[in-house]
């Protein structure tokens, strides 16, 4: 206990300078809110990609080159025109056009002012020559102005907006977690040798380096077209994220921000187990080999860089269980007091990452009732289990029968039952006992561990098969036959398996140190051991996110695009494009392509003439006028069901007869599935194509 604990003086001066501080920082919002006045702001509005296209004649995108240099790319904004021109050998130059009341340059029409990007020498004489075309087609009145207007709302009603946006922001949610999680791991800490201490920092390096330089970002789930991780979801729509990108200015996609989110919640999961183990096993020494071995898990490593949201479960949950033991058990009261309060607030964002983690509440219950039952006031049990009971089971069934009630009703099925009984003693699939996935030494420090709990500490052991049995039975109801799939469903077993080994640590070092040495040179050798599954990533769907990847980077801004989707498999396919274009640019949410999906089943009925406008609609057909620009995509749901006969999806082929496509880009298809068999997806290659007509020729024709 320190002096503070004592002396309760500073501890009050504290606490009302941290209101304060939190006064003040709400104030923040609702200040901007009251000092709003009218003004007016230069615009481009959305729909004038064509007047666009038309300043900078005779420069066409993509067209022939003048003077050496083609335009490559016209990115319309709110706030202004991007430029990219690329010469023969691709090397780019970029200027932007924007409003005199927010830029200078030394280039200037009747309505735009010239800034130039970071272009190589050489590049003024190319801009000036652009310039002056559009200087020739500016009528100087191109911006659209609009004026933004004060809010009448009153003053308590803007302060609760800007609450309720701020108490929702995903970037405060992320802090808030990750300053309970350190508050809680620094207070966990005390009395630990300094071993301990740097121990855990260098635990966090290495695991961080081994997911930033060893793994590869990827998209591993099997909805990642739609689905967002709920801190990633929160963090991109919220206030702060879209501000900083305002600031910051250039592009923020969904996608990498959800790829960024889970990277940080896989690079603290140590810190969280860590928390956890220590709270449940009482051993500093034992809970940091629990934080090494999350840190070097092959599973983990694999599927931090990713969208799945266990990387966040396993963080957020063991940090609620670390709570949960030190709102029922710790020695000072005001530690207590914050930890309980804390507590809620954990139990419901870990029910919000997914749906199944309702399961964590029976575990959380049994802390309570029987394995922190001894020396603990009944009152106080008594309080925090009805606040898990009936906070967390309320806040459950809402979750789950507004927004997965078809999900609880597949997994409320007897054959889920038969099922996980099979799939326990199955060596591949269950990829706890496979070998190429699981390494071996957590195999046998689990065996070790549970025979020491059965003979010292049955409630435990029993509390901890209980954990695995439980979420074994529950990551049933979805079985996949392929185990490097499978194995994501299998990293929420994580935890109560390393918890099960660490409590076969000391036995182990007590009977033997040399054995205990070599298991746990080998456990650290995991990465090195298992990197062919780490680093797994040949599959039809994960080739094809290399493709997507590269191909928001060479489609220009506001094209149209026709994607094709299979037949027999369209109830569960998803149209890829849309989420790879979602971005932030200047804090507002953009779209960075028209997207048309097509169906494979769809054909032209009439093969002597043009089909263009049967395949995509009347409004389709408009779009591709407006956008002054198409591009086609033929990924899975073009390869997919394909005819043998045309070696292709039916539509695929009626769009190459049609628009005599030319590739942009390509990627060879792998030969191996990965989630969903697709049916004779076996060779070919996943393709980005453009017409080597105009877009004026072919809606000409198709009209």
């Amino acid at each position: 206990m320190t002096s503070s604990d004592n002396n309760p003086t500073p501890r009050r001066g504290l606490v009302r300078k941290l209101l304060l501080a939190v006064a003040l920082v709400s104030a923040v919002p609702v200040v901007s809110y009251a000092g709003e006045a009218a003004a007016e702001e230069y615009v481009i509005k959305r729909g004038r990609e064509a007047d666009v296209v038309a300043l900078f004649a005779p420069y066409q995108l993509g067209g022939a080159p003048i003077n050496g240099w083609q335009l490559h790319n016209l990115q319309v904004e709110a706030e202004g025109i991007r430029v990219t021109l690329v010469d023969a050998e691709g090397a780019p130059v970029q200027f932007t056009l924007d409003h005199a009341s927010r830029a200078e340059g030394s280039w200037q029409t009747d309505s735009f002012v010239v800034v130039p990007g970071q272009n190589p020498e050489g590049a003024d004489a190319v801009i000036s020559d652009v310039v002056a075309a559009v200087a020739k087609n500016d009528t100087g009145a191109f911006w659209d102005v609009i004026e933004d207007e004060v809010d009448s709302a009153p003053l308590l009603t803007q302060a609760n907006r800007s609450v309720v946006a701020w108490v929702t922001d995903g970037l405060v949610h992320l802090a808030l977690i990750l300053a309970i999680l350190l508050g809680l791991t620094a207070r966990l800490l005390r009395g630990a040798k300094p071993a301990i201490w740097w121990g855990l920092l260098a635990t966090v390096v290495v695991g961080a380096a081994l997911r930033i330089f060893v793994a590869q970002s990827m998209f591993l789930g099997p909805w990642p077209y739609s689905r967002v991780v709920t801190s990633a979801g929160l963090l991109y729509s919220g206030v702060l994220f879209p501000e900083f990108n305002a600031w910051q200015g250039g592009r923020a996609y969904l996608t990498d921000v959800i790829l960024a989110v889970n990277l940080g919640f896989g690079i603290v999961a140590p810190i969280a187990i860590f928390a956890h183990a220590y709270s449940l096993l009482k051993d500093h020494a034992v809970a940091l080999a629990c934080a090494a071995m999350i840190a070097v898990l092959p599973s983990h490593i694999r599927f931090t860089p990713s969208e799945i949201a266990f990387i966040s479960s396993i963080v957020v949950s063991s940090t609620a269980f670390a709570l949960l033991h030190t709102a029922i058990g710790d020695g000072t009261r005001w530690v207590r007091v914050g930890a309980t309060v804390a507590y809620p607030i954990l139990v419901a964002a870990m029910l919000m990452v997914r749906p199944l983690n309702t399961l964590f509440l029976p575990l959380l219950v049994t802390i309570i009732v029987v394995l922190r039952r001894d020396g603990v006031p009944r009152a106080r049990r008594l309080f925090l289990g009805v606040l898990t009971v009936v906070g967390g089971g309320l806040f459950s069934a809402w979750h789950l029968m507004t927004q997965f009630n078809e999900q609880v009703r597949e997994g409320l099925n007897v054959a889920v039952l038969a099922d996980a009984f099979a799939l326990l003693f199955d060596p591949v699939r269950n990829t706890l006992l496979n070998l190429s996935i699981t390494p071996a030494p957590l195999l046998v420090l689990m065996a070790i561990g549970g025979y020491w709990l059965w003979n010292n500490y049955r409630a435990m052991g029993l509390f901890l098969l209980a954990w695995l049995a439980l979420f074994h039975t529950g990551h049933a109801a979805v079985i996949s036959d392929v185990p490097s799939f499978q194995a994501r469903y299998y990293l929420h077993l994580a935890v109560p398996a390393i918890l099960l080994a660490a409590a076969g640590v000391r036995p182990l070092w007590q009977f033997n140190r040399k054995i205990a040495l070599g298991l746990g040179v080998v456990f650290l050798a995991s990465p090195l051991i298992h990197l062919g599954f780490i680093r797994d990533m040949e599959y039809d769907e994960l080739a094809e996110v290399h493709l997507l990847h590269r191909m928001r980077m060479q489609i220009p801004d506001g094209c149209a695009v026709i994607e094709l989707t299979p037949e027999k498999q369209a109830d569960r396919y998803e149209l890829r494009l849309p989420r790879m274009g979602d971005h932030l640019y200047m804090g507002e949410p953009r779209k960075q392509f028209q997207v048309f999906g097509v169906s494979a089943a769809r054909g032209c009925h009439e093969p002597d003439t043009s089909c263009l406008e049967e395949l995509v609609g009347p409004e389709g057909i408009a779009a591709i006028a407006e956008s002054q620009c198409l591009y086609v995509y033929e990924g899975i749901g073009c390869l997919a069901d394909r005819e043998r006969d045309l070696g292709t999806g039916l539509s695929c082929h009626d769009l190459r007869q049609e628009l005599e496509l030319v590739t942009v880009d390509e990627q060879p298809v792998v030969g191996r599935y990965y989630h969903i068999d697709w049916p004779n997806l076996h060779d070919g290659a996943f393709r980005l194509a453009k017409p080597k007509r105009s877009i004026e020729s072919i809606v000409a024709t198709d009209r």
